[in-house]
């Protein structure tokens, strides 16, 4: 195998322009992220750390911004006396109210006599 320096002349011999070693790019300084910013709960992230409750409030605000701004409004909660709030209820792992209760099994008749009439 052949060192540099006879590669070289052979490219000069050849007419070509003689190798140059590649530049490595500049590295930046890692700065490192401030926590209760959203990257600081990225970095959390990348390390497979839990991240601390400042990181996540400034990640839940960035987030929310992000939504806003995309044109996705806040989310609607269902009130109470609806079918949707029944499972609101069942899904958070709380008592059904009465109003919910009452919504629900309505629903759920309309929805048995029109499987019914459909048949």
């Amino acid at each position: 195998m052949t060192n540099l320096t006879d590669w070289d002349d052979l490219m000069v011999n050849l007419g070509l322009e003689p190798s140059t070693p590649k530049r490595q790019p500049k590295r930046r300084p890692s700065a490192i992220t401030q926590c209760g910013t959203a990257a600081g709960w990225d970095r959390h992230y990348r390390r497979n750390e839990p991240p601390c409750d400042a990181c996540r409030k400034a990640k839940n605000e960035a987030r929310t911004k992000a939504r806003r701004a995309s044109g996705v409004g806040p989310l609607k909660i269902a009130e109470c006396g609806t079918a949707s709030a029944a499972h609101r209820h069942w899904r958070r792992g709380e008592p059904i109210c009465e109003p919910c209760r009452v919504a629900r099994a309505a629903a759920l008749r309309a929805q048995r006599a029109a499987k019914k009439e459909a048949s």
